[in-house]
């Protein structure tokens, strides 16, 4: 169920990225969506190794983590792919 939460997270991030940044350099939503996933397990997972936070379950922090990560992630893939 935690990872589920996460999952939505990555696809809300990504989603609202990609409407976000529309133009010549705009990232597609299937693949925005799935960066954003991927950035949220990633941050997540970074997250509980590093900072021990998220064990408890689904909690605002792990949730932003989650958030941070996805964000990071896409943002950093469309500063890097035009």
């Amino acid at each position: 169920m935690v990872w589920l939460s996460k999952l939505a997270v990555g696809l809300m991030v990504g989603l609202v990225i990609c409407f976000l940044f529309p133009g010549k350099h705009a990232v597609r939503p299937l693949s925005a969506a799935i960066l954003g996933v991927v950035g949220a397990a990633l941050g997540a997972f970074l997250a509980q190794q590093l900072l021990a936070i998220g064990d408890a379950g689904i909690t605002v922090a792990s949730l932003c983590t989650a958030g941070i990560g996805a964000t990071a992630f896409v943002l950093a893939y469309v500063a890097t792919s035009h």
